[in-house]
């Protein structure tokens, strides 16, 4: 395979041999910063990227082995529950309750195709009856929250029972360009609840991904440095970032075994 470079107007072929293309999971490049920052911690975490088009949900364990970081990758879930989808469940549910007249104001008003999308069912049509609101982002809304249930739920039962994160709390790194829109930071909170219930775990400890103290630009910040982790992590050869295990490496943590029932002892008699 050869690129072309172009190096003071004059266009170079470079080979391009397959040892020099590498597949980095996203989790993994997502998360290179926080590894490489004074706030890193080893240990069990999880990742929530709400994006367009899809909710991404992944749990590992980043660890050190000889120097090298080591990311074991344990679960990786996404499904179609981005904030376009969103949008798109809201203006479907609200067509059934709106006049034709009120969908083509709302349609100028909203024209824009780069103006964010509303964040409340209200700011699409005012004073939206509630009844009306919890129709539309029902199924929508459970649909997310089971999403991080379950997978929180096979991580402890299934992939890493024994961690101290779970009495410690579970840190979670909440991203992409839908983390704060309510229903999913509601979904989420209703997750932990259910998992705090039914685990009597402590709970999630939701974190920002630190940007990197060398990482500059006009318009980077630290509360949007999660829109670009990805790409500074994809910016590092593959070699510097360290070792990935893929869930399907990774074996189920077998469940502490239940004591046997000792048949040494008398049995005592009730009269």
């Amino acid at each position: 395979m050869k690129v072309i470079n172009s190096i003071k107007g004059e266009f170079v072929l470079h080979d391009i041999l397959p040892d020099d293309i590498n597949v980095i999971p996203e989790v993994a490049a997502q998360v290179v910063g926080y590894a490489r920052s004074s706030s890193r911690e080893s240990g069990l975490h999880v990742l929530i990227d709400i994006g367009s088009r899809t909710v991404d949900i992944a749990s590992f364990i980043l660890h050190q082995k000889e120097g090298e970081d080591q990311y074991s990758i344990l679960t990786a879930a996404l499904e179609d529950l981005g904030v376009l989808k969103l949008d798109l469940n809201r203006l479907k549910g609200l067509s059934t309750l709106i006049s034709n007249e009120l969908q083509k104001q709302w349609r100028e008003r909203n024209s824009d195709p780069i103006k964010p999308i509303p964040e409340k069912i209200s700011y699409y049509i005012p004073k939206i009856n509630s009844d009306d609101e919890f129709y539309i982002d029902g199924k929508f809304y459970k649909s997310c929250q089971q999403l991080f249930s379950k997978t929180i739920s096979d991580l402890k039962k299934n992939r890493d029972p024994h961690s101290d994160r779970w009495r410690n709390g579970l840190p979670v790194f909440l991203c992409g360009g839908g983390k704060e829109i309510e229903i999913y930071k509601k979904a989420l909170r209703e997750a932990e609840s259910i998992l705090i219930r039914a685990f009597y775990m402590k709970g999630l400890d939701r974190r920002a991904l630190p940007k990197p103290e060398n990482l500059t630009g006009k318009y980077l910040t630290e509360e949007n440095y999660h829109r670009f982790s990805v790409a500074y992590g994809l910016s590092f050869p593959a070699y510097d970032i360290g070792q990935i295990k893929q869930p399907g490496e990774i074996e189920d943590i077998p469940k502490a075994s239940e004591p046997a029932c000792s048949t040494n002892y008398p049995l005592k008699e009730y009269t």
